[in-house]
């Protein structure tokens, strides 16, 4: 394949994240079954295709809220997290072909 290639990750970071260095694969991991990241590939810029189909775990999605720092000030609902990531999920799933 010729061209542009591009690949966005979650990498914890323990000092912004304000959690432990030895819990950030299991946050990121936590992110992917709760839908807060979704792991997908886009071919040519037109071909969605979902890797990863999230568990959409709302005691993932608080796990994953709960192991860092700096999210314990914050005022959102999780109610309100939950729908942005349903509305995420609901327009890269037509993306993809996948409408449900």
């Amino acid at each position: 394949m010729r061209g542009f290639r591009f690949i966005h990750m979650l990498a914890p970071c323990p000092t912004a994240w304000k959690s432990e260095p030895a819990e950030g694969i299991e946050l990121v991991r936590l992110a992917v079954r709760a839908g807060l990241f979704a792991v997908y590939e886009v071919f040519d810029a037109a071909r969605y295709e979902i890797n990863i189909e999230p568990e959409m775990s709302s005691q993932a999605l608080d796990a994953y809220l709960a192991g860092q720092g700096r999210f314990r000030a914050a005022a959102a609902s999780l109610d309100a997290i939950r729908a942005g990531i349903d509305a995420s999920w609901k327009s890269l799933r037509r993306r993809a072909g996948d409408c449900d």
